[in-house]
C-alpha cells in the first residue's frame, strides 16, 4: 500500500486520469474529491462490498422482475431507490446503458 500526505487543496494523480483532492479536513474526517471519466467507477467501500457481496447467480426470471421494477422505479421518480436498487444489483440487463443513465444520480442523491 502507498501511503501518501496531502494538505487541504493538494491532490494525488492515478494512471493520468484520475485526480483526487484533499477539499476539507475537520477533526476526524477527510472531504475528498474524486475527478474521473465515467467509465471509470469510483464508489465509497461499503458500496463497493455490497455490490460485489451480490455476486450469486440468479434466474433469467428474478433478473427480469428486477429489471422491471428499477425501470418501474425511474418511471415514478423514485430515483433515489432507484439508485440503491441498481447498486445493489449490477449484474442486470442493460447495466451499461443504465450505468450512463444513472452517472453523478450517487453524487447528487447522497452528498445532501
Amino acid at each position: 500500500m502507498l501511503v501518501l500526505q496531502r494538505k487541504r487543496n493538494e491532490s494525488i494523480v492515478i494512471d493520468d486520469v484520475v485526480t483526487v483532492s484533499v477539499l476539507e479536513i475537520r477533526r476526524d474526517r477527510v472531504k475528498l474529491g474524486v475527478d474521473a471519466p465515467t467509465e471509470v467507477p469510483v464508489h465509497r467501500r461499503e458500496v463497493f462490498d455490497a455490490i460485489h457481496r451480490d455476486k450469486k447467480p440468479v434466474s433469467q426470471e428474478e433478473t427480469r422482475q428486477r429489471y422491471q421494477e428499477f425501470r418501474r422505479l425511474l418511471d415514478t421518480n423514485n430515483i433515489k431507490s432507484a439508485y440503491d436498487m441498481f447498486l445493489k444489483y449490477p449484474n442486470m440487463p442493460g447495466h451499461d446503458d443504465l450505468t450512463r443513465l444513472t452517472s453523478g444520480l450517487g453524487k447528487k442523491l447522497y452528498s445532501q
